[in-house]
């Protein structure tokens, strides 16, 4: 037992060495087992945010198709009927309808932002044109605000449907829509 007492120090080193490596081992196997299972926790977790973004990927997308086919509608059959009043009453009726005011509803609450935004600004300039001044300035001019509106509508679903970085304007949305549409733009300072 003497040499316990002489070298004391080495004796502590003997039992103190084995239990600290003991200890760090747990510390050590807490946390990569804590680790693992954040790991696991962030994968379910992106997993479900990916599984929800694909729904509302769906969603949105039936939604927007819808949300734009009374404008649709302006542009469809000849260009004879155009401004035609039966075709204004389909489109009024349909915008008017309980099914389309209920998808406007859930359109809230689905779209994003920037659609939201393009929506608002179409109806603002939609509302605005009951204003007698308004009424007074060139139809032509009137009608490319309305295109130019709904042109930005159309990109904003198209930059959330997956072309983020689109080039094309407002007015390249309705090229294929309106014959002459270059002579419009060209006449009129959007």
């Amino acid at each position: 037992m003497e040499w316990i007492t002489d070298n004391w120090q080495t004796s502590l080193l003997a039992i103190a060495v084995p239990i600290l490596a003991f200890v760090g081992h747990q510390i050590g196997w807490y946390r990569r087992t804590r680790w693992a299972k954040q790991q696991i926790e962030d994968e379910r977790l992106y997993s479900e945010r990916r599984l929800n973004e694909e729904r509302l990927y769906a969603e949105r997308r039936k939604l927007y198709m819808q949300l734009v086919e009374p404008f649709i509608m302006m542009f469809a059959g000849t260009s004879d009927d155009f401004g035609s009043d039966e075709r204004t009453l389909k489109i009024i009726d349909k915008l008017q309808s309980p099914e389309h005011m209920k998808m406007m509803h859930e359109f809230l609450y689905l779209g994003t932002d920037e659609v939201v935004y393009a929506l608002n600004d179409l109806w603002r300039l939609i509302y605005s044109m009951d204003n007698e001044k308004l009424r007074q300035t060139d139809s032509t001019q009137t009608g490319m605000k309305v295109i130019e509106a709904l042109g930005a509508l159309h990109l904003a679903i198209r930059r959330e449907l997956g072309n983020p970085d689109t080039e094309l304007t407002k007015i390249d949305m309705f090229v294929h829509k309106i014959k002459g549409i270059e002579e419009y733009t060209n006449q009129i300072k959007l």
